[in-house]
């Protein structure tokens, strides 16, 4: 038992002597030999020394990497700054050398039989000397990338937005990125509502450019800056200047904004020997850059500011990121892109991201509020986000459902019993358009309050609103000038508040319908529903009473504190279903009241007595018979409103109303005009348009002498009478000065020409019917227009006097005996009547144009764009005929009518696909002008002023005084 102890242990001491053996025979013929023995020691002796050297070193390394990632956080620089090696380096080394791999294979040896490990301990302990090296070595390097000088940036990234970019942003993202690296457009303008989401749509732009700079840099076979496709004479953009611009008064917005291109740039502009503008732009000179330029709002020239304009040959691209379309006077957009609210289900889905709730998983009535509102904020992302972060934080701190959607479904009933918090929500959301509104003129800020009246969401006829402004005195100031001039004036608030994004332009009904809409030719608004919230909100307390659209069976006044309806100033109570006032409000301060659309039956006959100050009343629209007596106390009404009002047959005397600029009672069937119409001396339209008026009066002309629009269109045939009755009243208006606007139906000629000899005024805009009187329906015609209805039986051969401002003809059809149209010296006609109008014409044998003997000193204003042959010729001449259009695809006959005997070619240039068989070589010998002009028109179905530029200066001589004007056409 002894002996094999003795054994035993003998082989335990053999082991160990034999594992003593094999690490120093280790230790001599380790791989590298050219070390000595002492230092393959070392390594194994000190690693644990050492061990806390190397975890010092990569600590240091550690704040080094933090401190240059901080310092590149958002830059991409060019590739020879090689800072993204270098991170990319000491990311790696600090992986591999972090300490804690050490850690676990460094251990004691206590025993002779561990000896065994004393190699491994031995490799490790090398390893540790190694990264300690490389650990000092990366350290070192990181000192160069310490300060990324601005010279080496090419652009910094913008990060991630908080708004969350879906489905249309998207595609609008990838639009202006292809703008930027194509060559077709050099400044790209992207504009939209306040909140739209423009700067994160922008800054994804800018993301993802320099990005691809990146990711090219990267590449072994990349060029060292960015690419642009086309053909510049470069290929890259030297610099992505991304600056916000600040708005504090022109002069120091500039200086800003110069300062923050020139910190990118790292010029110093306090030293420039020249102009801070001159120096940015000898600098930017020789870059090939792209600048964005966010909340662009005043209109800064490019020059002012140092900006070399962007061109074809410089490769240069300049974004403008704006609210409103403001212009740089100096530069020409190349291309505009407009941000648009988010269309409903993009809305939704974006507050179901934000707010953490499917709104499919609401309460019916939960989720259609839930809608109304993102609807009612205009669907835009930041009202959006907002609206679900309140929504959430309210939700949050309302009560202990554990139920996630019980929560939310009290969250949105907490808030219909809470309207304080609901209010304090929309001012918040109002503060995007307020700076909108503030930059508004004083005058524009009042118009777009009046908006506010009509019920949300309602389309308003641009033309309707601007009468109220006039009426009220919102236009011009307090100065009365003509209408048709405050028309011009009103067109520029109509931008301004477009441009701001407070009202949309929107297509008429009609337009909406598929009937053709004019480019351009916009004729309504809708307010924005934000907009006309915050419109309320800014008006003083109590100084607008808006009950507009809410389906009111009653006015419910009696319900306001006398004191607070003292303070109104306009009231609103438009689409309702009330029928009956008999409430006898005190409104001292109104000046506006509307209730038009409503079926009024009866007012209280005291109802207008406390209203001392009203100015506008419209009560279109609605069922009343007459107006109460008391409506004499309204001494300064200036507009009365009472079109399309089916049971009205008298009005009270208007001998009170001598401020009175409008009287519009068309659409009625009133029978007379009232009493007391020769004291309304400032009167300046009277529409009388489709009533039943027998009697005018001329006395009461005479006494209308700030007259400016008389409308009468398709009236009954007494409104003109007979011949004579009808010639001696029409002839009275001829007399009014001021009158610009004329719209009538003439019963003949001689009423129509009598009216034309005696007229002392020049039109703005004529609108005459002329023949069968019983004929109600109203043919829309242009401006400065003659309609001819069964003309045949009432001009009976007997020649038309034209006013000479008179630029259309219209021939209804029927005129089946019309033999003969002859015009002369109608200097401004342009317009016929459509080609299709010749089938309804069986009898029509010729069209004579005669002018007189052209001056040499109008010589240059000879047509240029229409030539009907020769217009002195054309009488002479009798041709078989066929229109042809210059579209090779229409050679075939537009028209053929054998019977007229004259030759119309449509073309902008002589036709080369027309056949000459067709035209006579008679023709051709004596329009010795044909080959270079033939007849020149834009519209193979229509001759239009607007197609036709020209042709009022081809048929006579300039107009100077009036019976120089006339011409005459014998039907």
């Amino acid at each position: 038992m002894v002996d094999v102890l003795h054994k035993s242990g003998t082989v335990a001491i053999i082991a160990t002597v034999s594992g003593c053996v094999t690490v120093v025979i280790n230790l001599i013929s380790a791989p590298c030999i050219r070390e000595t023995v002492t230092k393959r020691y070392h390594f194994f002796k000190k690693r644990r020394e050492r061990l806390e050297v190397l975890e010092s070193k990569w600590n240091d390394l550690g704040r080094r990497l933090y401190e240059v990632k901080r310092e590149s956080k958002g830059k991409v620089v060019l590739k020879s700054f090689k800072n993204s090696e270098w991170l990319e380096t000491a990311e790696k080394l600090m992986k591999d050398a972090d300490p804690l791999h050490f850690r676990e294979q460094i251990s004691d040896i206590n025993h002779f039989y561990e000896a065994p490990k004393c190699f491994s301990q031995y490799n490790a302990g090398k390893e540790i000397e190694d990264f300690i090296g490389q650990l000092d070595a990366v350290h070192n390097e990181g000192k160069d990338f310490l300060l990324v000088d601005q010279s080496v940036v090419v652009g910094r990234l913008r990060g991630s937005s908080r708004t969350r970019l879906l489905g249309e942003a998207e595609n609008k993202i990838e639009e202006i990125k292809g703008y930027v690296t194509g060559n077709d457009f050099q400044t790209i303008r992207v504009h939209g509502m306040p909140g739209s989401g423009k700067t994160e749509i922008v800054s994804a732009v800018n993301d993802s450019i320099l990005k691809d700079y990146r990711a090219c840099t990267m590449a072994s076979s990349s060029p060292s800056t960015l690419p642009i496709p086309g053909n510049s004479p470069k290929d890259h953009f030297d610099k992505v200047i991304w600056v916000t611009v600040e708005h504090e008064g022109t002069e120091s917005s500039i200086d800003n904004l110069q300062n923050k291109i020139a910190e990118q740039l790292k010029i110093d502009l306090k030293t420039a020997g020249e102009s801070r503008a001159d120096t940015l732009a000898n600098e930017l000179n020789e870059l090939t850059f792209l600048i964005i330029l966010d909340n662009m709002q005043n209109d800064f020239p490019l020059k002012l500011i140092g900006i070399p304009v962007p061109t074809k040959e410089n490769g240069c691209k300049i974004i403008i990121v704006s609210r409103s379309l403001p212009l740089c006077p100096d530069i020409r957009i190349g291309t505009y892109v407009k941000i648009r609210p988010l269309p409903s289900e993009e809305a939704q889905t974006l507050f179901e991201i934000e707010a953490g709730i499917e709104l499919s998983k609401l309460r019916e009535d939960t989720r259609a509020n839930a809608k109304k509102m993102i609807d009612e904020w205009e669907c835009l992302p930041f009202t959006i986000i907002w609206l679900a972060q309140t929504l959430k934080e309210l939700k949050n701190n309302g009560g202990s459902h554990v139920d996630h959607v019980l929560a939310w479904n009290a969250t949105f009933d907490m808030l219909k019993e809470s309207p304080d918090i609901l209010d304090g929500m929309n001012e918040k959301a109002f503060n995007i358009l307020k700076d909108n509104y503030n930059a508004l003129k004083e005058e524009t800020k009042k118009c777009f309050l009046y908006c506010a009246l009509y019920p949300s969401g309602h389309l308003i006829e641009k033309k309707e609103l601007v009468e109220y402004w006039f009426w009220e005195g919102l236009i011009n100031g307090n100065e009365r000038s003509r209408l048709i001039e405050d028309m011009g004036q009103a067109k520029k608030i109509f931008y301004e508040l477009v441009r701001a994004h407070l009202v949309e332009e929107v297509d008429s009904p009609q337009d909406q319908q598929g009937l053709p809409a004019v480019k351009g030719k916009h004729r309504m608004i809708k307010m924005r529903n934000l907009a006309r919230k915050m419109a309320v909100h800014l008006t003083n307390p109590g100084q607008l009473l808006i009950k507009a659209g809410e389906k009111l069976p009653h006015a419910q006044l009696h319900l306001q504190q006398e004191k607070y309806l003292s303070r109104v100033e306009r009231a609103s109570l438009m689409t309702n279903n009330i029928r009956a006032i008999m409430e006898q409000p005190n409104f001292s301060n109104l000046s506006t009241l509307l209730l038009q659309n409503n079926p009024i039956i009866h007012l209280h006959e005291n109802f207008f007595c406390n209203m001392p100050n009203l100015i506008v009343l419209d009560l279109s629209q609605t069922n009343i018979s007459t107006l109460p007596q008391s409506a004499s106390y309204l001494k300064k009404l200036t507009a009365l409103l009472l079109r399309n009002c089916p049971n009205l047959k008298a009005l009270p005397s208007l001998e009170n109303f001598e401020e009175l600029l409008l009287l519009d009672l068309s659409d009625t069937p009133i029978t007379k005009l009232p009493d007391g119409m020769e004291k309304l001396t400032k009167l300046i339209r009277l529409n009388l348009s489709r009533t039943c008026v027998g009697e005018f009066r001329a006395e009461v002309v005479h006494a209308l002498v700030s007259l400016e629009e008389v409308l009468m269109i398709t009236n009954d045939d007494s409104v003109t009478g007979s011949l004579l009755k009808g010639a001696s009243n029409i002839e009275k208006l001829g007399f009014l000065s001021r009158l610009a606007i004329l719209q009538a139906k003439f019963p003949d000629a001689e009423a129509f020409n009598s009216y034309v000899v005696s007229k002392t005024h020049h039109l703005y805009k004529l609108k005459v019917y002329l023949g069968d009187v019983s004929c109600t329906h109203e043919t829309k015609i242009h401006k400065n227009s003659i309609l001819f209805i069964k003309s045949d039986s009432h001009v009976k051969g007997q020649p038309v006097t034209l006013p000479g401002e008179t630029y259309e003809l219209h021939l209804q059809p029927h005129l089946d005996h019309l033999k003969l149209i002859h015009i002369s010296d109608c200097e401004n006609l342009v317009y016929l009547f459509r080609i299709e109008m010749l089938q309804s014409l069986p009898k029509l044998k010729k069209i004579s144009i005669r002018r007189r003997q052209v001056n040499n000193h109008n010589k240059a204003n000879e047509p240029k764009e229409l030539v009907l042959v020769d217009p002195l010729e054309l009488n002479k001449t009798e041709y078989e005929g066929k229109m042809k259009g210059n579209n090779p695809d229409q050679e075939q006959t537009i028209w053929s009518f054998p019977e007229l005997k004259m030759e119309i070619i449509t073309s902008h240039q002589p036709n080369p696909s027309f056949s000459t068989s067709s035209v006579s070589k008679r023709m051709m010998n004596r329009n010795s002008s044909f080959d270079h002009k033939g007849v020149f028109l834009q519209s193979t179905t229509q001759l239009t002023p607007h197609h036709i530029s020209n042709l009022q200066t081809a048929m006579s001589s300039p107009q100077s005084k009036l019976d120089k004007d006339i011409g005459a056409a014998a039907l």
